[in-house]
């Protein structure tokens, strides 16, 4: 695509996506989050006006930014914000009661992180741990879950939904994998390792070629404890393999027991697929697929762009007024 495409145009194809997939999860999209994802110039006129050509912004988007946005748009509700520390705090539950040196890093993902979690979903942990090590924390994981749902019927249910040693994750993180995938990465609430997690994205510079403002306000803020990666035995990797061969039976087993019940209760979109090796365990569902297609039409900025000020390349930026 030329760089001649207004700034305007790309600013409405970006806010055409970000909102596409806020409906799918009926959820509503925050402008002060839309205002880490848009061009990087652009005016709060601009943001207006792109916001009132798509069909479903006024029922989609809250805030006061940009301030002349007149009322009328979504609001978040107390009833978000109270679920959201309450998945926050299950999720620093969890991470003080997995002892040991597994645990690299742990964040919240998922809908937590977007900060509006429905009142039935999980609690989606993100996790990075030693090399070698990654079913040994699983396993004391899954215990203590097990046993939080026996003990406190109340709390949210937690999985465990993306799980990697460190090894995979320096892979997964040093190449491109989409904007869907970046966009979850900087929006992660990290409780356990903040530091661990932002070396991370540091070394995810190709992040910054699709949200430039959101990666450079998560690599700047983002400190926190560090944990260094311990030495690796040939024992804990033997352990760590006879754990993924058992214990990751299980996990296979019971993913493909949950999907038979969600097909036969027609509730295909939520059916997910597990999966899992000895340096990881990740969970995608059905709708996560179909994310990842509206997002791949925000395409990066080419590094060598002379147009360096406009973050995102779309490809498709008729369908910002098609109706839906």
């Amino acid at each position: 695509m030329p760089n001649s495409v207004p700034v305007s145009e790309r600013l409405q194809a970006v806010v055409d996506v970000v909102i596409r997939a806020a409906e799918m999860h009926g959820s509503i999209v925050s402008l002060d989050d839309l205002a880490l994802l848009i061009p990087t110039e652009t005016t709060p006129e601009e943001v207006e006006a792109a916001l009132k050509r798509v069909p479903a912004a006024r029922r989609t988007v809250n805030d006061d930014w940009p301030p002349s946005v007149s009322d009328g748009w979504g609001q978040l509700t107390g009833d978000w914000n109270e679920r959201t520390n309450s998945n926050l705090q299950t999720a620093k539950w969890l991470s003080s009661k997995v002892r040991g040196s597994e645990v690299l890093s742990m964040a919240v993902s998922g809908s937590t992180s977007y900060r509006q979690p429905m009142s039935r979903d999980d609690v989606d942990v993100f996790c990075v741990t030693q090399p070698g090590k990654l079913w040994f924390f699983v396993t004391k994981a899954l215990i203590i879950a097990r046993v939080s749902k026996v003990l406190h019927r109340s709390s949210p249910p937690i999985c465990l939904s993306c799980i990697m040693d460190l090894d995979f994750a320096e892979v997964s993180f040093s190449r491109d994998n989409g904007a869907l995938f970046a966009r979850d990465a900087l929006v992660a609430k990290v409780v356990r390792g903040g530091g661990n997690y932002t070396a991370l994205l540091r070394s995810a510079n190709w992040m910054k070629q699709y949200f430039p403002k959101l990666y450079s306000y998560r690599t700047e803020n983002g400190e926190g404890e560090s944990h260094a990666p311990s030495g690796r035995s040939a024992w804990t990797f033997a352990a760590n393999r006879f754990l993924f061969h058992t214990i990751g039976f299980y996990v296979r087993a019971k993913a493909r027991f949950h999907n038979h019940i969600l097909s036969k209760s027609g509730k295909a979109m939520s059916s997910f697929r597990a999966k899992a090796g000895v340096d990881h365990l990740i969970y995608e569902s059905t709708k996560y697929q179909k994310l990842r297609e509206v997002y791949s039409e925000i395409r990066p900025l080419p590094e060598d762009s002379e147009d360096k000020r406009l973050p995102l390349l779309i490809e498709q930026i008729s369908k910002q007024t098609e109706p839906r």
